[in-house]
């Protein structure tokens, strides 16, 4: 009985997340100042902050269209956190935030520590 209770509510949560994901990189500057969440495993992790700009730059390739996305997390942010963001490289992470375009190139502005999380597993089934 339990673990039907815990399936159900695994479904419910994975179909809540691919409901609000956008798995075409053209379709994600379509939604400029929405709030989405994207999920894929991280590639590079760059801080900016050595060149005077203000955010971590993640990069990451979506799982099921394999398109490099890029995730903004400030560094006052990623300073708070209690991990570093760079041993998140190799993966699968998910990362909620605004879409933003910048000189034609959408990036996810991360504002929360808890908008970036590991991506849920797909329920096992049993045949």
């Amino acid at each position: 009985m339990n673990i039907k209770i815990v399936t159900l509510i695994l479904f419910v949560f994975i179909s809540f997340i691919s409901n609000a994901q956008v798995s075409n990189a053209d379709a994600l500057s379509k939604h400029s100042g929405e709030s989405i969440t994207l999920c894929g495993v991280v590639t590079t992790v760059q801080s900016s902050e050595k060149v005077g700009g203000n955010a971590t730059v993640v990069t990451f390739n979506g799982v099921t269209d394999n398109v490099t996305y890029t995730a903004l997390v400030s560094n006052k942010l990623n300073k708070s956190m209690d991990y570093k963001l760079e041993g998140l490289s190799g993966q699968n992470i998910c990362f909620t935030g605004k879409i933003k375009v910048n000189k034609g190139k959408s990036e996810i502005f991360v504002s929360r520590i808890t908008d970036i999380y590991k991506a849920p597993s797909p329920p096992i089934r049993k045949n």
